[in-house]
């Protein structure tokens, strides 16, 4: 665990709004950190700390102390909460640094589709909020999806938990595409649909519903790198939360 980090947020950021689709929609704010390269020089003072997960995220990650949330557990209860309207008591936020580095010949076949974020609570709805901390566009904003076959991908998605090719040849078998050489994906596909993409930009604030699809917009990954001054660094933060009833 690294030294703590004071995350400052830039109280004159103004939020814009991105529809996805009829149900969802994006909240960006740009120039959001008023430190953003405090943020770079902590990920480089602690490069040594990232951790590679066995799967998931194509990349590194630094998780950050609680000292550090403050502002951000802030921004979630009062700025957040009432754009996308859920309770501001009983928020449990994380935040960590990003890092992708993973070269699409290094996949496992379910890092080829869009992800949606792990649901710590069934009763509850997550959140998730990013900002990029690179200044080269071309690294890769971030797409929002749509499963063609939402409820195959939920059948077959747990065969790779124990095994990362668990499942491989129910999906080749169904998309073609999963045979061909592995990329990030950016385009719509047999598989997904593309229906909003937000290009990146150096501290922007981006905040969306985890439940979207959603995957780094990255065409050419020969330009990652795994120096968080080059690379396409992110601050990430979760948030777990109780959604509004009715005449609430």
């Amino acid at each position: 665990m690294a030294e703590a980090l004071h995350i400052r947020i830039n109280p004159q950021a103004e939020i814009t709004h991105h529809r996805i689709n009829d149900r969802y929609f994006v909240i960006q704010a740009d120039d959001f950190l008023l430190n953003p390269e405090d943020v770079i020089a902590h990920a480089q003072r602690n490069r040594d700390s990232f951790e590679s997960p066995e799967r998931g995220y194509p990349g590194e990650l630094l998780d950050l102390e609680q000292a550090s949330l403050a502002a951000l557990h802030q921004y979630w209860r009062k700025q957040v909460s009432r754009v996308f309207s859920f309770m501001r008591t009983e928020i449990q936020d994380t935040c960590q640094l990003s890092l992708t580095t993973l070269q699409p010949e290094k996949f496992s076949w379910i890092q080829r589709l869009p992800h949606t974020d792990f649901r710590r609570d069934p009763g509850k709805d997550n959140y998730a909020l990013l900002v990029y901390l690179f200044d080269r566009e071309e690294l890769g904003g971030t797409g929002f999806y749509r499963y063609r076959d939402r409820k195959f991908w939920q059948s077959v998605k747990p065969r790779q938990v124990e095994d990362p090719n668990g499942g491989l040849n129910i999906v080749q078998a169904r998309y073609p595409m999963f045979k061909e050489p592995a990329c990030y994906v950016t385009e719509s596909n047999e598989a997904v649909e593309l229906l909003t993409h937000i290009p990146a930009r150096f501290n922007r604030m981006l905040c969306y519903s985890g439940d979207v699809p959603h995957s780094a917009f990255i065409r050419d990954a020969s330009l990652l790198s795994n120096d968080v001054t080059r690379g396409r660094l992110t601050l990430n933060s979760f948030a777990s939360v109780w959604p509004k009833q009715a005449g609430t």
